[in-house]
């Protein structure tokens, strides 16, 4: 038998259109098939269809022993650098721009995928510009500031010991990132042997033969 559901949804933050306020009236099955109809407080309307999906079927997807999320900004090259070695030493790397979104919000899929990685990679490139407010001349390139929150959650999360910072170029760096095991991204990819280490000291199994190839 189905259930009829009644939601109101407040609009939060956002650079799209604003809908103000959204009604929404469905019903949900037996086999968690949600659809209905919804209408804005500024006149717009339509219909909608959504299929439950349960999120214990990532496990295989995403073993916990095998995979490092990859936390980057706007430097592709280096992102892409990063993959690309992962796999090359049998890692899976987990970038979230890259897996479906199964209906989940941002940060319910960024807490998902998360939790399915047993180390983390936080890229530190020089994406932003900032200094002291008034004081334009001492300005310094920054990590984007999303990069700067998800290194605390994974330090808070999987410890200091199974995070590893990679930093390129001249890069401000939090204060706080001292404490944290961090390498630089330099020309002779001595990074790519430190991060080996640091997967294979964190329990994965390395064949550090691969990562000198």
């Amino acid at each position: 038998m189905s259930e009829v559901l009644s939601i109101r949804m407040v609009p939060g933050r956002s650079s799209g259109i604003n809908l103000g306020t959204v009604h929404v009236v469905g019903s949900l099955d037996a086999n968690g098939k949600l659809v209905g109809r919804w209408k804005s407080d500024i006149g717009t309307e339509g219909t909608f269809a959504a299929k439950r999906f349960e999120t214990d079927t990532l496990t295989k997807e995403l073993p916990k022993s095998n995979s490092v999320f990859l936390v980057h900004g706007h430097d592709d090259g280096s992102k892409h650098a990063v993959a690309r070695f992962l796999e090359q030493i049998e890692v899976k790397p987990v970038i979230l721009q890259e897996q479906i979104n199964r209906g989940m919000t941002v940060i319910e899929k960024f807490e998902e995928f998360a939790d399915r990685a047993g180390f983390a990679v936080v890229l530190m490139t020089p994406d932003d510009i900032g200094y002291p407010v008034g004081k334009e001349e001492e300005k310094k390139h920054r990590p984007r500031q999303n990069v700067v929150l998800e290194l605390g959650y994974f330090a808070a999360h999987l410890g200091r010991d199974k995070t590893l910072v990679l930093t390129k170029g001249d890069v401000e760096m939090p204060s706080d990132v001292f404490g944290l095991v961090y390498e630089a991204m330099d020309r002779t990819d001595g990074w790519k042997m430190r991060l080996a280490k640091e997967l294979k000291a964190a329990g994965f199994e390395i064949d550090l033969n691969k990562a000198l190839g």
